[in-house]
């Protein structure tokens, strides 16, 4: 029950409304390859890089997950999603349970699960977080069948090629193994011959099997050249929050806070199982030898590429907790522990006791608080537990008010919109960005970076792409100055705005559009205003709605129509939103009051917002500067 808990804890955390960005340009690629019945060579979906190279090894991903979506729309999506990441901490907890007893294996799982619930996201990870789950079963048992099972690893990356680019991880975890194994037996008495040529064999074959894709060997260069966006070779890259360091100070969740914790702890039992394989004495197998070396390599392999990237803790989490369980194992019998022995290990009655129901209490108390939404809301991410989609973190209003309006294309659009646009499109041609970055070199990348936040620079690529609408998703604050511009050119014109995004149409040529434009939103804008500031539920803790409600009492201010804005940020404050934000909120809005004079409503929201957040200062001084 302890174990079946703690994967019950992974099917909470993964079954999230759709929220991911991404998510959208792999449904947009799906329907592209179902309809052609054919993989593409060459970008597709945006018109400002058509001619460059795209590896989409992916694409089985993108196909299946396509067909999800046509057989049950955003809900199966999401139920299949959490599936896929409950299988694969099911196949964690098996794996740790090799090596550890019920209590301990269910502790580790449980860290492990906190670090990477943060990547449960609808990607092509929920597949690779199953397959490095099997690969590693496969290699820590393989002696138990004399490494008859082995090639099993065949079939698995011919699959796994074809869906992920982390396949590399798994040719990087066989290539470590086998070697480890094969040199070290061939180094110590007793290694087992027939089992050395059947790895060899199986793992010469599974490497093989990664060229059976559409893109043949070629296939091996994109994870050479992904790697060049996440190890600071290209500082432009850097500025996407995924391919920052985790120990960088870039939004620090309760994931990567898991992560901090783990990765020194996980480390120093390993340097410690290192030392002790070095200078062990005694009688020892050269294949259990073989298969201790094998995990020192696998971890530092797997360490180093964790601490390139916040994408990459947690695939390392679940690769690396079934070695340390191992390691654990090993220190805790002198030596003499091989996998499988965990399920077999006897942990004291009432003391065990004590701590399962501890564990479950915890797990419990965790599954609460995600299912009420407490624990996105404490650190400040835009998941919520559900079926469906965040509808607050897409373009969807915008989209469809441009294909009402026939409004003109090319389109602008930034990165973060991209993906929906690219599946739903608000005009003809395809998207200026979206977040393939295997499709978007630095030099174009650059470019739509410096453009975004210089308005004379992007008026400059506007113009040179013929740009004659904008799509810009404006939670974000490097999008405001350009908003701000837009908003006062006379060149451009703000035809339609919601709590997602914002739309410009180019003035010159388009008369007819931007009337037709402005005699459809003003009822839309009105029924939307309606909707965000009608009472909501107080629970579930309402993520999407905070957040919208926040980025348009935000937009609003920035665009000049502060009493809009303010609405907004008053109802926001109705929801219960966390300390700082509400902070924030609050000396917004006296500031936005002290300018219509009403001192004492002001003074009321600096003292809350004191008192909501006393580490802000910036309350305290402008109730110093408001005292008579």
């Amino acid at each position: 029950m302890l174990g079946a808990a703690t994967v019950a804890l992974a099917a909470v955390f993964a079954l999230r409304r759709l929220d991911d960005f991404d998510t959208w340009w792999h449904l947009a690629s799906g329907r592209w390859i179902y309809a052609r019945r054919a993989v593409p060579g060459l970008d597709t979906l945006s018109f400002t890089v058509g001619d460059h190279e795209w590896l989409n090894l992916q694409w089985l991903y993108d196909l299946f997950l396509y067909l999800v979506h046509l057989t049950g729309g955003a809900d199966l999506l999401v139920l299949v999603s959490a599936a896929c990441f409950t299988l694969a901490t099911a196949l964690l907890a098996a794996n740790i349970r090799l090596a550890l007893g019920p209590v301990a294996a269910a502790l580790a799982t449980l860290w492990a699960l906190v670090v990477a619930q943060e990547r449960f996201l609808i990607r092509p990870e929920m597949f690779s977080f199953i397959f490095i789950e099997a690969l590693l079963w496969l290699l820590l048992t393989a002696r138990r069948s004399e490494g008859r099972r082995l090639w099993l690893m065949v079939p698995l990356m011919a699959l796994w090629v074809n869906c992920h680019s982390l396949f590399s991880v798994g040719l990087f975890c066989i290539g470590a193994y086998t070697a480890a194994v094969v040199v070290v037996s061939l180094l110590s008495p007793g290694g087992d011959g027939g089992f050395r040529r059947r790895l060899l064999w199986s793992a010469a074959a599974a490497a093989v099997a990664t060229a059976a894709n559409p893109y043949g060997i070629g296939a091996w260069a994109l994870p050479v050249e992904l790697m060049t966006r996440i190890d600071g070779s290209s500082q432009v890259f850097q500025a996407i929050g995924e391919f920052r360091p985790p120990y960088s100070s870039y939004f620090t969740t309760f994931s990567i806070t898991a992560y901090q914790f783990f990765l020194p702890a996980s480390a120093a039992v390993m340097a410690v199982a290192a030392g002790a394989w070095l200078f062990r004495r005694g009688p020892c197998g050269g294949d259990d030898r073989g298969l201790e070396a094998a995990s020192l390599l696998l971890f530092a392999g797997l360490a180093w590429l964790s601490l390139l990237a916040r994408r990459n803790t947690g695939i390392f989490a679940y690769a690396a907790m079934p070695l340390v369980a191992l390691a654990l194992a090993r220190l805790r019998s002198g030596g003499r522990t091989s996998p499988g022995a965990g399920a077999d290990v006897k942990e004291p009655g009432a003391s065990s006791a004590l701590a399962a129901w501890t564990i479950t209490a915890l797990v419990a108390c965790l599954a609460l608080s995600v299912v009420s939404n407490a624990w996105f809301r404490a650190e400040g991410s835009t998941h919520e537990f559900g079926l469906g989609v965040v509808e607050e973190n897409f373009p969807i209003g915008a989209s469809r008010f441009s294909r009402a309006a026939s409004l003109p294309g090319p389109l602008y659009n930034d990165m973060t919109s991209g993906g929906y646009l690219a599946w739903d499109p608000p005009v003809d041609g395809g998207v200026f960005i979206d977040g393939r970055l295997e499709v978007y070199d630095a030099e174009f990348f650059s470019a739509y970076r410096s453009a975004l936040s210089f308005p004379a620079a992007w008026k400059e690529q506007a113009d040179a792409y013929g740009v004659n609408t904008v799509v810009l998703f404006h939670r974000w604050g490097n999008r405001q100055a350009l908003i701000r511009w837009l908003s006062e050119s006379s060149a451009w014109l703000l035809v339609y705005h919601d709590e997602v995004a914002a739309v410009f149409v180019r003035r010159k040529g388009h008369e007819g559009v931007i009337l037709r434009a402005r005699r459809m939103f003003p009822p839309l804008y009105r029924s939307r205003r309606n909707e965000l500031l009608s009472p909501g539920p107080r629970w579930p803790y309402q993520v999407g709605r905070v957040a919208g409600l926040m980025a348009y009492g935000t937009f609003l201010f920035n665009v000049g129509e502060r009493d809009e804005g303010a609405a907004m940020y008053e109802h926001l404050l109705t929801l219960g939103p966390p300390p700082r934000q509400e902070a924030g909120v609050r000396l917004r809005l006296a500031r936005h009051l002290l300018r219509r004079g009403e001192r004492a409503r002001a003074r009321q929201h600096l003292e809350a917002a004191q008192a909501a957040y006393p580490r802000d200062k910036r309350a305290g001084e402008l109730l110093k500067r408001l005292a008579p």
